[in-house]
């Protein structure tokens, strides 16, 4: 990538296993003023503008400021210029890209800052949509699924898009597939077969003392209590005291999760991810479970992540 000051872009660039070379490149990045920016068509007006927060095209709703505002002037664009990022309340641009003889050229107002990000979070998304072609892959990547923001995707879709981004493993959250239910199951056979296609593998994610919204609704005399003897409900998770006799009942599903709703080969089904968000306490979040002379204490500040149990 062609840079006139190759230390500024560096740590960036090398970030996503660009180089930032002086030497002429089918890619280059000129800043402000610059002779080789008024040299593709980006140069300075009489208009200043004063420039404290940004708005990106990616996403126009995400609030981006600058530690230290600056004054610049507003520039004009060359024809066909596609402009990335623009000053908040004047939309005078300040990242704009430009297809130039089978490659192209990238724009800022300004250096990216010191460490590369301070001023332009989205400066490689740029680079991308411009035809720059990434060489940095992570092929170990893990990831969490959560149905419940999934169930209308395609299965099939869901798990090339995993595959291209170098996603290797996956955490289905097992909640939601703890009781039979025709449709969830027959979603879940088909991302499971979808993802052996995709060399994915797949887990289920537990977020227990949390069991299942119906586990929830079907046995209250199983839920936990916090210090105000309150039902224990943490956000979403509403946990379950999981001494004695709710233990039992929720044995009696619980291996439906790990070998039934997931079927996998023997060594992965033995397998599962145990987290447990940690919160701050107070008498409404602490809890402590006492059943049948079994006693257990637990705080979330206590809880910690256990990993992958076989």
């Amino acid at each position: 990538m062609q840079v006139a000051e190759p230390a500024e872009w560096q740590s960036l660039l090398s970030a996503v296993g660009l180089e930032a070379v002086a030497e002429p490149s089918a890619f280059r990045i000129v800043v402000g003023d610059s002779e080789p920016a008024r040299a593709a068509g980006f140069a300075p007006t009489l208009e200043k503008v004063r420039v404290a927060s940004l708005a990106d095209v990616r996403d126009s709703d995400l609030e981006i400021f600058w530690e230290k505002p600056l004054e610049l002037p507003v520039f004009s664009l060359p024809e066909g210029a596609r402009v990335f990022t623009r000053e908040a309340r004047s939309g005078a641009p300040l990242v704009a890209g430009l297809y130039r003889n089978g490659g192209a050229v990238l724009w800022t107002a300004t250096a990216p800052g010191k460490g590369g990000i301070e001023r332009y979070p989205y400066l490689i998304h740029a680079l991308a949509d411009l035809g720059a072609e990434l060489p940095f892959r992570n092929d170990s990547t893990w990831a969490f699924l959560d149905y419940s923001y999934r169930l209308r995707a395609d299965p099939a879709y869901l798990a090339r898009r995993w595959s291209e981004a170098g996603i290797a493993g996956l955490q289905v959250s097992g909640w939601h597939f703890f009781e039979p239910d025709p449709a969830r199951d027959a979603w879940l056979e088909t991302l499971l077969a979808a993802c052996r296609r995709e060399g994915i593998v797949v887990y289920v994610w537990l977020e227990l003392p949390h069991v299942s919204e119906a586990f929830w609704q079907n046995n209250p005399d199983c839920r936990e209590k916090t210090a105000l003897q309150q039902d224990a409900q943490l956000d979403w998770r509403k946990l379950v005291d999981l001494v004695g006799t709710s233990l039992r009942r929720a044995r009696r599903a619980g291996p439906r999760v790990a070998a039934h709703a997931l079927p996998l080969g023997r060594r992965e089904r033995g397998r599962a991810l145990f987290r447990v968000a940690t919160r701050t306490v107070g008498p409404v979040t602490l809890h402590s479970a006492e059943r049948g002379g079994a006693r257990a204490r637990s705080s979330p500040t206590r809880v910690r992540s256990l990993g992958a149990v076989r």
